[in-house]
Formats: structure tokens, C-alpha cells, sequence
């Protein structure tokens, strides 16, 4: 079949449709086009639309009829204006098969081919006798209204366009493929203060500001793809302010020529206000982050949000808390403190009152070590249908364990107080008891019966006076005579009576520093103190042992000092004793200072030995560290301040010069969390890179995965499952030439004595400064 149409957008519509239906097509744009084709390769059927250019459907039909070998051939008209009953005469007068009116399914159009197909070509040759020319030149007439009509319509059309154009609140271009604009309306007068005119022929690009944003190469790319929507295009005005724009770009065909419509929108309120709403979510952002407390929100008994940090103070990340519950948070929680946690948290998460909650409870981390939580809500509102709460979760670990000391401090004082008192009295009352006990043993004669009594109790309340000395020296309130002493001779003036003292099944080694400075101190009191430690060191050696007694000198900073809560920044002199015995578990060291608390059984003890210790080295000016663990001995280092020759205390500390740090890796083993942290900082402090393992196993797969990038190895010598030359030799076994510096709370004499390490290697004793680890650590990895 040959379809004839000058509109081209119809021709191929309705080729399509015709192709869908099984036809064959040939087409034709014009009448004159059509009778060409016909005469070279006659159709079956001819389909044509009516109005047309020069020549229109009707001729058309016309023409072909008066062409010998085409008159037989069918001719359906299409018409979207002519379809009134003088319309359908004259078709039939020219000859046509039918005039059908379009239809957007084009269903009618197939039914009269199909009919024009099917029907007798005899009724064409009848029709052909007519004379039309009266009636064709009428419909000319017609035709010409019709046209006077569309063109008037059209007119309107592109005012309507026109109008549409320059008053849209859009700003809309029409480019050529390149970019360069061909035409713009009035709206771009209003964003960019220039005339419409005089934006032809410029590039959309020429107002973009240089090397401000990247928006302009997106648009040019959407330009050269011609389609793409592109957000927040910078437009630099004349007067340098900027403005932004959301453009949307297509391709579209204009008098016959493929052309690109820019069609953008001034959204510069809309995007200074979204820039300026995500400056202030990232200065929040920032500061939530920075916070030392973990900021969170919880809704039906889940956290919807949580900051980083929480991974810092509980050991879980944020992911892993966003998947579990509030039965998960409560089964963590202390036993002691799982009633008032429910009757807080739980039952307000729960009912939905919206009360705040203020609770401070101890919380078990993901490594099994207690922490002390402070947990609290400080907002609840509604979003959505659910009810929120957002709140705050601090550590206050540090701040229980110093209570914990200042309560200590406290009761100790007050027990002072009262012993002191009662001391006091009690040694007037003695004195009396021990006078006249030695007036009866004089007045009894050596065979009077009655003398072994008097004896007894004579020695009955010397033993009571020893006791109050004891709670004396515990009160502090004991008269000391102090003098500037040495304390290697006061050591060596009581070793032949503590070897007698410790008994022959405990090997005492003695260890003296050459260099020891002098302490302000009442010898006999630093004496007793000695024997007190030696005494308890062989009770915790029941099967034997080994005890060294040793001086040395040190300097604290503090940096030590915020650690351990006890002693001032300066220089000492150091007394240690240690022991291979059974050791303390950490319940027993809290309590070893308090007045009679013992460990020992019923009988063998009063619970003064270390209390009065405790009070002389007190009222002496320094105070008293103990390292213990179970099954591996302990070690008390008694600590006093160290004078120079004339007697003046060389108390004041004063920040020491910095040894030399480096960049080298260091591979850090440390069993305790604080200590840990206080040894990673003081060495990135610096410039060393530390990667810091809790155990170790995992010192061992941080080796495997670092390699020959550490150069060091810190361990600790005494540490559960695995101790330091045992992970020592673990790590070597990837690292083979790693240096390797060990660190201990006993002493260096202990440690070898208990054969875990050879003198050989590289020991630094706990507690130690920043200057002393930084020195040992250089002196490790030069060595």
C-alpha cells in the first residue's frame, strides 16, 4: 500500500500502526511524491490525507483515477476536519474508496481498508463518469475556509506560546548543540539583570564563575548528552553575586532542526539554606563526636543512634548496639545493682511515661572489666507515632575509684583518730599495770609461788604496749625522731635478724644500690617497717620461697601521680620487698592498709603490721605502692622523700629533658586497661606509632599482620595465660630480629630470681615516667 501524509510525525505514527497490521508500506510527503511512486510501483491501495500542500487528498484521488493503470486501484481519505456528508459525496464523485474521520487507534482506518481491499473495483469506474467539477471546486472553497481557519488558530497557538514563554516564572533558553543560546525569555532579566536580546549567541558556561564549583562541567556534559537534570549550578550576575539554578535539558525539534531547551530555576534560597543547615549538622556533628560523653537516642526499647564512642567505653561499635536490646544492656549490668537499675531504666523505657532517669551503676564491657556508668536522660518527645528519648552515657570509673580512695582516706583518718585516743589512755593505764607488776616481782621473794603470776603479768601488758605503739604509728601520732639517714645501713643493721626472722626454708637475697640518696627518716620506725613487710612476706611463703630486699632511687611525675592517686611529683628513695608467695587478688590489695583486716587465720594476726606501716611511712612524708598477683608473689615498694646533704628536701619536681623519641613501630603487651592506655600515650607522645594488644593472642596476630614493620616489642613480664617471654618468643617467631624491652611491677632482682627472664635482656620496672620509658625504649632500639 502507498501512505500519503505531509505532516511527518503522523506519516510515521500511522506507518507504524499499518506495518503492526501486516501491510506494506510505501510512503509518500507530498501528493506530487505520491503520483511519482504510483506510476513506478502501483499499489494495492492508496491511503492519503486530504489536506495537504499544493495538491491535496482530493486531487490526489483524482489524478490517479485519470492514469489508465491506477484507476482500479483503491483510495481511502483521512480527514481530522472534513467528515460532513458534502465532503463524503465529493470523495466518492473523485473516485475514493471511503473518507474516514482519524482515530487515535487508527481502527476505523484499518476497517475501511480491509472493506477497500475486499470490494468490487467496478464501483470505481461508475463513479469516474460523474462530472465533479462543479462540486471539487466547491470544496476547494471549503478547503480555503478551513485553511483561513488553521492559520488563524495557529496565530493564536503562538501567541499563546508566545506568552507562555515570557511571563513562565522559569528561566528558559533554547540552544543549538553546542550551547550557545538562540533564544531566551524575560525571566532571565529578573535572575541574571540582563536583557533577553542580549544573551543570544553566549554560551550558557559564560556565566559560570571559574574554578568556584564543578556544577559547570555537569551542566556542559547534560548539553552534549542533550538530556539530564542538573542541581545547584553557580550563575555569576554582573555584579559578581552569585546565584543557583536547577537545570532540566532536552532535546526537542524546531522548524526542522534538532535543537536543546534549557528550562532552569533559581533555587539559591533553597540552597544557602540547605548549605547553611549542613554547616550547622556538621558543627553538631563535630561537636557530638568530640564529646567525652556518648550522646544517645532510644525508641521501643532500642538505640536508634549513638555516637562513635561508645565503642571506647563499652568495647561494642555502634552497629553492634544498634541490633540488640534493652535486655542485653540490663544483663551486663552488676547484680548489686540490677534491682535499682530496673526499677529506673527499664520500667520508664517501658510504660512509656516520658520520666527522666538519672543512674549511676557498674556495667560489664565487652572485655569482661566493670566499668562505672553514668547514665541519664535529658529530652523525651514524639516523632512519628513512637515515643524518643535522647540522653547522655559517661565513664566515671576514675571518679568512683578516687571516691573509693577518698572514702578510704577518710575512714583511716577517723580510725586514726579514735586508735590514737584510745592509745593514748590505754599506754597511762600500761605504764601503771607495768610499774606496779615490777614493785610486786621485787617484793616477792624467788621461791614465793605468786612470782610466776606477777611475771605474767608483766609480760601480759608489755605485749599490750607493743600493740599501742603499733596503733600509735598507725594514728601517726607517734613522736619520731627524724634524722637524715642511709637507708642501705639501716637495711644492713637488721639483715642478720630478719634471716632469723624469715626462718632457713626462704632465701633472702639483699640488694643495695650504690648510689642511694638519703631520706629524712626515724631509723628505728623504717626498721620496723621492714620487718613488718618481711614478717608478711614469709606468712604468704608457708612452703618456702624467695625474698629480696632491695634500695634504689626513682623520680615520679605526674603523669604517675593522676595513676595512683598517692604520692607527690619528686625524687625518692625506694625500700622494696618482694616474695614468690601466694600473692593478692585485687579485693585483698584495697584492703591490706586498713587496721585489722588480715587474711590470716584466726590467732596468727592482729591486721596492724601493714596498717602501722602504713602510718609510719605516712607520717614519715612518702607513702607505700604494692604490685600483687595471684600465684605469683607481690612486691611493696615503700617510697620516701630524698634529701640532699643539708638536709633540705629534694621534693620539687621538675619536668626532666626529653630523651630523644622516634617513629620506630612499637608493639605494646598489657594486660590492664589503664595502664595500657597511659603506656600507648606517653610513647605516641613521642612520635612513636604503637599498636596495643591486651593479651597474648592478640599480640600474635597483630605481629602476623605488621611483620617486620615493629621494631619493638613492651611486655609485660606477668600476665595471664600467656607471660611476657612466653609471647615474646611467640612474636619472634615472625619477627626474628625484634628487640624486645620487658616491664614488671616487681623488680628487676625479683623477676630474674624467678627465672622467667635471663639478665641479659632489656627490664623496666613499674611504676616509671614518661622520661624513664622514653629512654628505655630508645635505649632498646639502639641497642
Amino acid at each position: 500500500m502507498l501512505l500519503v501524509d505531509d505532516d511527518r510525525i503522523q506519516l510515521k505514527l500511522s506507518t507504524l500502526r499499518l506495518q503492526d497490521a501486516g501491510f506494506v508500506v510505501m510512503t509518500a510527503s507530498s501528493a506530487r511524491e505520491a503520483l511519482d511512486l504510483a506510476a513506478m510501483s502501483p499499489p494495492d491501495v492508496v491511503m492519503s490525507d486530504v489536506i495537504m500542500g499544493e495538491l491535496d487528498g482530493f486531487g490526489l484521488c483524482r489524478r490517479l483515477k485519470e492514469q489508465p493503470g491506477l484507476a482500479d486501484v483503491p483510495v481511502i481519505l483521512l480527514s481530522a476536519h472534513y467528515n460532513d456528508q458534502k465532503a463524503r459525496e465529493l470523495a466518492v464523485r473523485v473516485g475514493a474508496s471511503a473518507l474516514i474521520g482519524r482515530t487515535p487507534e487508527f481502527d476505523a482506518e484499518l476497517r475501511a481498508l480491509r472493506v477497500a481491499l475486499g470490494q468490487d473495483r467496478s464501483s470505481s469506474k461508475l463513479a469516474r463518469a460523474v462530472d465533479v467539477t462543479e462540486t471539487y471546486e466547491e470544496q476547494l472553497r471549503i478547503n480555503a475556509n478551513q485553511m483561513s481557519r488553521l492559520a488563524g488558530a495557529a496565530r493564536s497557538a503562538e501567541e499563546r506560546y508566545r506568552a507562555l514563554f515570557e511571563s513562565a516564572n522559569d528561566a528558559i533558553s533554547v540552544l543549538d548543540r553546542s550551547g550557545a543560546i538562540l533564544e531566551a525569555n524575560e525571566r532571565w532579566r529578573i535572575i541574571l539583570g540582563l536583557t533577553p536580546a542580549s544573551l543570544i549567541g553566549k554560551h550558557l558556561l559564560d556565566f559560570a564563575p571559574r574554578g568556584r564549583d564543578t556544577t559547570g562541567a555537569e551542566l556542559a556534559a547534560a548539553i552534549d548528552r542533550g538530556s539530564g537534570r542538573v542541581h545547584a549550578v553557580a550563575i555569576e550576575r554582573p555584579d559578581n553575586a552569585i546565584v543557583y539554578m536547577d537545570f532540566s535539558i532536552s532535546v526537542i525539534d524546531l522548524e526542522g532542526s534538532s535543537v536543546v531547551l534549557a528550562i532552569g530555576r533559581d533555587v539559591t534560597g533553597r540552597f544557602l539554606a540547605a548549605q547553611a543547615l549542613a554547616t550547622a549538622e556538621e558543627k553538631y556533628r563535630s561537636l557530638v563526636e568530640r564529646m567525652p560523653d556518648v550522646v544517645w537516642t532510644s525508641a521501643a526499647g532500642r538505640c536508634t543512634f549513638v555516637t562513635s564512642n561508645i565503642e571506647r567505653l563499652t568495647g561494642f561499635t555502634p552497629a553492634e548496639i544498634y541490633v540488640v536490646g534493652r535486655d542485653f544492656w540490663l544483663e551486663r549490668v552488676h547484680p548489686d545493682d540490677e534491682e535499682e537499675f530496673s526499677a529506673k531504666f527499664v520500667k520508664t523505657e517501658s510504660d512509656g511515661s516520658g520520666r527522666r532517669f538519672d543512674l549511676e551503676y557498674r556495667w560489664r564491657r565487652k572485655d569482661g572489666t566493670w566499668a562505672w556508668l553514668w547514665h541519664r536522660s535529658i529530652a523525651n518527645y514524639e516523632r512519628g507515632g513512637l515515643a524518643y528519648t535522647d540522653g547522655l552515657l559517661s565513664d566515671i570509673t576514675q571518679r568512683k575509684e578516687l571516691e573509693q580512695s577518698l572514702r578510704q582516706a577518710q575512714k583511716m583518718e577517723a580510725l586514726g583518730q579514735l586508735t590514737g585516743g584510745i592509745a593514748h589512755d590505754f599506754n597511762n593505764i600500761l605504764a601503771t599495770i607495768l610499774a606496779n607488776s615490777q614493785f610486786l616481782i621485787d617484793a616477792l621473794g624467788d621461791k614465793d609461788p605468786r612470782l610466776a603470776d606477777a611475771n605474767e603479768i608483766k609480760l601480759a601488758s608489755e605485749r599490750a604496749a607493743n600493740l599501742t605503739r603499733q596503733l600509735l604509728a598507725f594514728s601517726r601520732k607517734q613522736v619520731l625522731e627524724f634524722r637524715i639517714s642511709d637507708l642501705n645501713e639501716v637495711v644492713a643493721g637488721v639483715e642478720r635478724m630478719l634471716r632469723r626472722l624469715i626462718g632457713e626454708d626462704i632465701e633472702m637475697s639483699v640488694l643495695l644500690a650504690d648510689d642511694l640518696g638519703r631520706a629524712k627518716v626515724d631509723a628505728g620506725q623504717i626498721e620496723q617497717v621492714l620487718m613488718n613487710l618481711a614478717v608478711n612476706a614469709r606468712d604468704a611463703m608457708p612452703r618456702g620461697g624467695k625474698l629480696t630486699v632491695e634500695t634504689s632511687n626513682a623520680e615520679l611525675d605526674a603523669e604517675y601521680q593522676s595513676r595512683h592517686a598517692n604520692g607527690d611529683p619528686g625524687r625518692y628513695v625506694v625500700l622494696s620487698v618482694s616474695d614468690s608467695g601466694t600473692g593478692m587478688d585485687a579485693e585483698t590489695q584495697r584492703r591490706i592498709f586498713e587496721p585489722f583486716f588480715t587474711t590470716k587465720e584466726q590467732g596468727k594476726g592482729t591486721g596492724l603490721g601493714l596498717a602501722t606501716c602504713h602510718g609510719i611511712v605516712t607520717q614519715s612524708g612518702g607513702h607505700i605502692g604494692v604490685y600483687s598477683e595471684l600465684g605469683q608473689g607481690s612486691v611493696f615498694k615503700v617510697y620516701l622523700p630524698r634529701v640532699d646533704p643539708d638536709g633540705v628536701a629534694d621534693q620539687l619536681w621538675t619536668k626532666p629533658k626529653a630523651e630523644p623519641g622516634g617513629q620506630e613501630t612499637v608493639l605494646l603487651v598489657e594486660d590492664d586497661p589503664p595502664l595500657r592506655a597511659a603506656v600507648q600515650r606517653m610513647l605516641a607522645s613521642q612520635g612513636y606509632r604503637v599498636l596495643a594488644a591486651r593479651h597474648g593472642q592478640e599480640a600474635t596476630q597483630l605481629a602476623l599482620k605488621h611483620g617486620d614493620e615493629i621494631a619493638l616489642l613492651i611486655t609485660d613480664v606477668v600476665m595471664p595465660n600467656l607471660s611476657g617471654p612466653e609471647v615474646a618468643k611467640s612474636v619472634k617467631a615472625h619477627v626474628p630480629n625484634l628487640k624486645v624491652l620487658f616491664m614488671s611491677g616487681y623488680t628487676d632482682h625479683a623477676v630474674l630470681r624467678s627465672g622467667e627472664l635471663n639478665a641479659a635482656v632489656n627490664f623496666l620496672q613499674k611504676p616509671f615516667s614518661s622520661h624513664a620509658l622514653t629512654r628505655k625504649v630508645r635505649e632498646a632500639i639502639n641497642g
